[in-house]
């Protein structure tokens, strides 16, 4: 008992590296753990923002095709740039998209350019827009890409 009472700090730090030897890899572990799940929270958190930018999107294009059947052009240049950009967001959220989707995406953005200045110009000349026929086809075509990328995001939502 006396060699223990002189020695008590010997055993001290021998039990404290004991402990620190066990738990080192569990610290480790745990911050591990803790990484993988703050990349699923955001991974989701971004899924869940390219889900609804998708869903105003489509929202937004359907808008817009009304607003050019009634020929209300003025009108339509405040929708554009908005659906430019919620494109342009859902491009650099969605990483995990096959390379049609994304091309789908990508050419999306400069025929809404091509309409937005069609239109434009024709509003500043108090005229109809040449080609105004083909647009609601040209934005059917980018509904449905979303639409299609819309069902493959809630796809991958439900996995989760």
């Amino acid at each position: 008992m006396d060699y223990f009472l002189d020695n008590w700090g010997s055993f001290v730090g021998v039990l404290s590296l004991v402990i620190t030897i066990i738990g080192f890899p569990i610290a480790i572990l745990r911050a591990t753990q803790a990484r993988t799940a703050s990349r699923e929270a955001r991974a989701a958190v971004i899924r869940m923002l390219s889900i609804a930018d998708l869903q105003r999107a489509i929202a937004l294009i359907q808008r817009l095709k009304d607003l050019h059947r009634d020929s209300k052009w003025e009108a339509s240049l405040e929708h554009y740039q908005a659906l430019r950009v919620m494109l342009a967001d859902i491009d650099s959220r969605l990483t995990d998209i096959s390379a049609k989707q994304r091309f789908d995406i990508r050419s999306a953005i400069p025929l809404m350019v091509v309409i937005e200045n069609n239109v434009d110009e024709a509003v500043r000349g108090a005229s109809q827009p040449s080609e105004a026929s083909g647009f609601n086809e040209v934005l059917n075509d980018i509904q449905v890409s979303l639409e299609n990328l819309a069902s493959f995001a809630f796809a991958g939502e439900e996995d989760d």
